[in-house]
C-alpha cells in the first residue's frame, strides 16, 4: 500500500520544493550579494583586458616584419613576383648599370652591385607591402611609396654625382622597394 501513482501529483510537495529552491537561490535584487553586482576590482579588470585588446593590435614595425618572413605566402608571392619581373628586372638592371656608370661615374662592377639591390628590392617589395597593408592602411602605403619613388627619381635625376656608393646602394634598395 505506501506506492506512489506516478501520475499523482502532490501540489504542496511541489509547492515546498519550489519555495525551499527560491530560499536557497540568491536573490537577482539582493543588495547585500556582492556577487551580483560590479565589484570595482572586476572593472579594473575588464578596463585593463580592454586595454590589453587595444594594444594587441598596434603591432610595432619589427613584429609586422617578422610576422611578414614567417608567412609561407610571403615566399610563394616573392617567387612568383621574381618569375613575372624578370625580364623586367633584366632590362631595368641593364639601364641602371649603364645610367650609373655613364651618369654617376661608378665603376662597372660597383654598377653591378647596386642592380642587383635595385632587383631584389623590387622583388621582396611585393609580398612585403601587401602582408604590411593587411596591418595598415593600403591607402595611406600606396600614398607614401608613390611619394618616396617619385622623390627618389628625382634626386637620382638631377643629382645622380652627389651619391656615394653606400648612399646610393641604399637610395636604389628604397627606390626598388617603392616600385
Amino acid at each position: 500500500g505506501d506506492e506512489v501513482d506516478p501520475d499523482v501529483i502532490d501540489e504542496g510537495s511541489m509547492s515546498m520544493s519550489l519555495e525551499d529552491k527560491a530560499a536557497e537561490a540568491p536573490s537577482p535584487v539582493a543588495a547585500s550579494d556582492d556577487t551580483l553586482l560590479p565589484v570595482p576590482e572586476a572593472l579594473e579588470e575588464e578596463e585593463k583586458v580592454e586595454k590589453k585588446d587595444e594594444s594587441a593590435s598596434d603591432l610595432s614595425i619589427v613584429e609586422v616584419i617578422m610576422f611578414v618572413l614567417r608567412d609561407f605566402r610571403f615566399w610563394l608571392l616573392a617567387g612568383a613576383q621574381a618569375a613575372g619581373n624578370g625580364q623586367f628586372l633584366t632590362i631595368t638592371g641593364f639601364t641602371a648599370k649603364q645610367y650609373l656608370v655613364d651618369a654617376a661615374g661608378f665603376e662597372s662592377s660597383a654598377a653591378a652591385s647596386l642592380t642587383v639591390a635595385f632587383s631584389v628590392a623590387t622583388i621582396i617589395s611585393g609580398p612585403s607591402l601587401s602582408a604590411i597593408a593587411e596591418h595598415f592602411s593600403r591607402s595611406y602605403l600606396l600614398a607614401i611609396c608613390g611619394f618616396l619613388g617619385t622623390a627618389i627619381c628625382l634626386v637620382l635625376g638631377f643629382m645622380p654625382e652627389a651619391f656615394n656608393s653606400v648612399s646610393m646602394f641604399l637610395t636604389l634598395l628604397a627606390y626598388g622597394f617603392c616600385t
